[in-house]
């Protein structure tokens, strides 16, 4: 789980590593919300042990810490896609965190308990998986 900036600091230099997202960190850019790109990714995090989203980091050319505009609005949509938009709930942690002056939304998905799994996004009614780069 990403709690602080250390923590971040450290997701940031494995995604860094890597060439982008694992299993278990996603970097979104974001500059404004979008349920459709959270919907798999969520709901892939939520089947598996769980998961970090960092909102407001580019892999574009490389990894880059672009911020967000708005971060209590987004971290509220989240939370209300997670409450809502899914088969069970899916139990998110969202905080922000100031980098240099930028601040980006953390958002760690707890994986759900097995009586709750899979968790269906509503929107699709699919179930996810996470591997290596991606929501399947």
């Amino acid at each position: 789980m990403i709690n602080d900036l250390e923590g971040l600091l450290g997701a940031l230099a494995v995604l860094e590593l890597r060439g982008g997202d694992t299993d278990a960190i996603e970097a979104k850019t974001f500059s404004e919300y979008s349920a459709q790109q959270l919907g798999p990714t969520l709901s892939a995090f939520a089947n598996m042990p769980g998961g970090g989203v960092i909102l407001g980091v580019s892999e574009r050319d490389g990894i880059t810490v672009v911020g967000v505009d708005d971060v209590h609005g987004l971290l509220q949509r989240v939370a209300d896609q997670a409450r809502k938009g899914f088969s069970a709930p899916v139990r998110i942690d969202a905080l922000p965190i100031d980098v240099d002056g930028k601040i980006v939304g953390v958002v760690n998905v707890e994986g759900a308990d097995a009586n709750e799994k899979p968790v269906r996004w509503l929107k699709d009614k699919k179930a996810y998986l996470r591997q290596y780069d991606g929501d399947y």
